[in-house]
């Protein structure tokens, strides 16, 4: 099961702030084994000549083994012209996320509309994708460690539930008066 991840949401959502989180999480569960956290965009993954955007691609990949790889505005490596790199640093991205799926967990970010045309190029790119998170608080809340357990086994993340129950929605405690 790979942890690779799509985060949509619009500029200021905190999407690179989740990531980051995630991956602190990812490494004390043991899922990653390094708290690393890579940043990249199109300008660090594509090159500028023939030839170089793959060797460019896995370099930033190979630098971010053990943590996340962090792809902000990923949709722009969607070129709009045959003589674009960028479906060159999709390819090694595939090959990376396939290959090497337990030394590093890739987040692509961007847009909602655009983040789904990504995933629309290239078919082997989507179904790497373990979860699509929209991502859209203006105001991020995080829970207490005592309300919330993030487990790793199993290939998935699970919610625990305060005191084994759902949380809201249940009985309400009556109260009546004294006389």
């Amino acid at each position: 099961k790979s942890y690779h991840m799509v985060f949509t949401g619009n500029p200021g959502t905190g999407k690179t702030t989740v990531a980051r989180i995630l991956g602190k999480i990812f490494y004390q569960m043991g899922a990653l084994s390094a708290e690393k956290f890579v940043e990249a965009d199109r300008s660090k993954l594509v090159g500028k000549y023939v030839g170089q955007t793959g060797p460019q691609t896995q370099d930033i990949c190979k630098s971010a083994y053990g943590g996340i790889l962090f792809i902000d505005e990923a949709y722009s490596l969607v070129g709009t012209s045959s003589q674009d790199f960028g479906s060159e640093a999709i390819a090694t991205l595939i090959q990376e996320m396939e290959n090497n799926r337990d030394k590093l967990v890739v987040i692509f970010a961007g847009y909602t509309k655009e983040m789904n045309d990504l995933l629309n190029v290239n078919p082997g790119l989507s179904s790497r994708i373990g979860e699509i998170i929209a991502v859209s608080y203006t105001h991020l809340t995080l829970p207490t460690n005592r309300e919330v357990e993030i487990c790793v086994g199993g290939g998935s993340l699970k919610k625990k539930k305060k005191n084994g129950r759902k949380r809201g929605g249940g009985r309400k405690k009556e109260t009546r008066k004294r006389d």
